[in-house]
């Protein structure tokens, strides 16, 4: 073949690959609404299936498991959720004092009064409660989509779960079919279980972990809010790196609103809040995770990226587990390890 013809191929697979890649990702972000409670349900699938085979060792049925585990579960959520909206009217009632302590700091700044801007007059405070919490019924109207939602992620992982062997097996044929080594693809897809059970497990444990943690810090300085800040910190800890700083951030702001009569104590307050999650994230997880995952710190930003433009926030939670998944693909790929290079560690 002459280098010509060759040239001409290989462009010619780049366009088609470049045309494939946003077709896949057009079709990502037009059917998300579809795809991502599939997508959580599988992975809440991977997640249970340990506890499911402990509980079949001692003869329960594997319906029943599963049924007893996502109505669990869900119960859990629905309390949380009602803990969390308690917690929101606490913040709408004392946000009059913590804008009021916001305009106490501006007047001492060096601003000529005529640009000086003004946050505690009634117009601002009450644009800033209809931004923020909306009406009542919104806010009911949003908890009841939530409910529905995870309602209906514990549903489909049900049929997922009870599911499994059937799944399974049309996988481990699909990729049989789809390559020449058969027990390759079979490793490849134990592996990918293995590591996806590991990382959801592990996680779950660890953002639960934090989330209590910090819980239990804050109240021991007596912050409000600190159940709605704890279960915000478990949440965020799903999103690598950026989650738990996001979760901080207004932890922190609070912390020296409730206490600017007292810069000593918001400074203790603030520095024990950070201590909590640096813990974690810098010691306690890349103990228990090691190498398992196989994803460097540049591939985990570029997932981050990736899924978080595609799916918005429930896209990052799942970054990182999608990611590991793509570059295992990619590993029995001839013309995409190259990716898998890349991504790994």
């Amino acid at each position: 073949m002459q280098p010509s013809q060759e040239a001409s191929q290989r462009i010619t697979k780049i366009l088609l690959g470049i045309i494939a890649t946003g077709v896949i990702v057009t079709a990502l972000v037009w059917a998300r609404s579809v795809i991502l409670p599939f997508a959580y349900a599988i992975f809440g699938a991977y997640t249970i299936e340990p506890i499911l085979r402990r509980m079949e060792r001692i003869h329960i049925p594997r319906w029943l498991g599963a049924i007893v585990i996502v109505g669990v579960l869900f119960a859990a959520f629905a309390g949380t959720m009602g803990v969390l909206a308690a917690a929101a009217k606490r913040l709408d009632a004392r946000l009059p004092e913590y804008l009021t302590t916001v305009q106490q700091l501006l007047d001492r700044l060096p601003i000529p009064d005529d640009v000086r801007p003004h946050v505690d007059d009634p117009d601002t405070l009450r644009n800033l409660a209809l931004a923020v919490f909306g009406n009542v019924g919104n806010i009911a109207g949003a908890l009841t989509t939530v409910l529905s939602n995870v309602g209906l992620v514990l549903v489909l992982t049900i049929a997922v779960t009870l599911g499994r062997k059937k799944f399974d097996a049309r996988l481990q044929q699909v990729a049989r079919e789809a390559s020449t080594d058969g027990a390759r693809s079979a490793k490849m897809l134990g592996t990918f279980e293995e590591k996806i059970q590991r990382y959801m497990l592990v996680k779950a444990g660890v953002s639960l972990a934090m989330g209590v943690s910090f819980t239990l810090v804050l109240l021991a300085f007596g912050f409000d809010l600190a159940v709605l800040a704890g279960f915000f910190m478990m949440l965020l800890n799903f999103i690598p790196t950026f989650g738990p700083v996001i979760a901080l951030v207004p932890v922190i702001a609070l912390h020296i609103l409730e206490n600017s009569d007292n810069p000593g104590f918001a400074i203790a307050a603030s520095l024990a809040t950070v201590a909590v999650p640096l813990v974690f994230v810098n010691f306690v997880e890349p103990k228990l995770f090691g190498e398992q995952l196989g994803l460097n710190f540049l591939a985990v930003i570029l997932a981050l990226l990736v899924w978080g433009l595609i799916w918005g926030l429930p896209g990052a939670i799942l970054a990182v587990p999608l990611t590991v998944g793509v570059s295992l693909v990619c590993r029995q790929v001839p013309t995409l390890k190259g990716v898998h290079d890349l991504l790994r560690e």
